[in-house]
């Protein structure tokens, strides 16, 4: 998080969580570092960053986590292209 331009809520958030605030701590990450790092929102917001989005140079592998089968459906088809 503090290489991606957020060094300040990096260490905030550390703070908090480490004095076991969880929540309080996840409510201080950035929307805009979600932006960054997350596919979020409905399906045609999700597919219009998918096709926009290119992975970084060294990544090798990417990790999904969806709340259900019609997300990983979803998560499925982009990776199909379909």
């Amino acid at each position: 998080m503090a290489r991606r331009g957020f060094p300040d809520e990096a260490e905030r958030i550390q703070e908090l969580w480490l004095a076991g605030r969880k929540e309080e701590a996840m409510a201080v990450v950035p929307e805009e570092y979600l932006e960054q790092t997350s596919f979020l929102g409905d399906e045609q917001r999700i597919r219009r960053r998918w096709a926009a989005w290119s992975p970084p140079p060294l990544a090798t592998g990417l990790i999904v986590s969806v709340p259900g089968m019609d997300e990983l459906r979803l998560a499925a088809s982009l990776r199909d292209g379909s």
